[in-house]
């Protein structure tokens, strides 16, 4: 560990990561072995067993959180603050995409929206798919938060309209239980290799499985990652390069 501290490891790898927050299950995943042993985290545990190691060495630097069935840590902020810099980052996204790259919930990315709508500080307009976007409005009370500067734009081929089939979601499952193995991350380039699918097919059915909740992507880490392994990870419609998948616990 270098002499560092629990906390500094932790907003070392979230500084990576280049967001303030992070799944539990992905922060054990990214310190590595030797670090989990030495913090006390066994391989067995769950992300709430994760929690109850590293909390009481965190203290006040770190908060948790909760969505759905997955536990995310945190640096303390104001939740608003997080949904203006998702806001800023790409222009005029949905409510829905919104709380999909944060760890709240729908409800509550709505609710601090309208709030911003209210007092001015964005306003929401519909598209020509009846799809209610929202844009900040450019003022001094505007926030900045630097720490979640976005990764360079990723150029990936244009994907098709492809609409996954009900036998290629079975298949698609089939082939991540058989590298699942009890590890419970799966790369997405092995999952991708092992299907040996379209490109767009097997990006299409990763949106769909996500679109509906019933997997969670994750931001991958290159430096551990070979070039060929690096290209076939998953692009969001974020830029975000995400590099294993997690089934959601039902």
């Amino acid at each position: 560990m270098n002499n560092q501290s629990v906390s500094e490891i932790i907003q070392e790898i979230l500084d990576k990561n280049k967001r303030p927050f992070m799944t539990v299950n992905q922060l054990s995943i990214t310190m590595g072995a030797e670090i989990r042993r030495l913090i006390g985290i066994e391989d067995c545990h769950t992300a709430a067993d994760v929690r109850k190691v590293i909390e009481p060495q965190v203290k006040d630097k770190f908060i948790f959180h909760k969505k759905g069935p997955v536990l995310y840590i945190l640096v303390p902020c104001q939740p608003e603050d997080l949904v203006i810099a998702e806001m800023d980052s790409v222009k005029g996204k949905s409510a829905k995409l919104i709380a999909r790259s944060l760890p709240f919930s729908k409800a509550d990315v709505a609710k601090i929206l309208n709030n911003l709508v209210d007092s001015g500080r964005a306003k929401n307009k519909l598209n020509e798919n009846l799809d209610t976007r929202y844009y900040l409005i450019d003022s001094p009370e505007k926030v900045q938060l630097l720490q979640l500067s976005k990764v360079e734009p990723i150029h990936e081929p244009e994907r098709t309209n492809t609409h996954p089939s009900d036998y290629s979601r079975e298949e698609f499952m089939k082939a991540f239980d058989g590298l699942d193995n009890g590890r419970i991350f799966v790369r997405i380039c092995d999952l991708r290799k092992k299907l040996n699918w379209p490109r767009d097919l097997f990006d299409a059915m990763l949106m769909m499985l996500r679109d509906k909740e019933l997997i969670q992507m994750h931001v991958a880490d290159e430096s551990t990652m070979t070039p060929d392994e690096i290209k076939d990870c998953f692009v969001d419609e974020n830029n975000y390069r995400m590099g294993t998948v997690t089934r959601n616990v039902r």
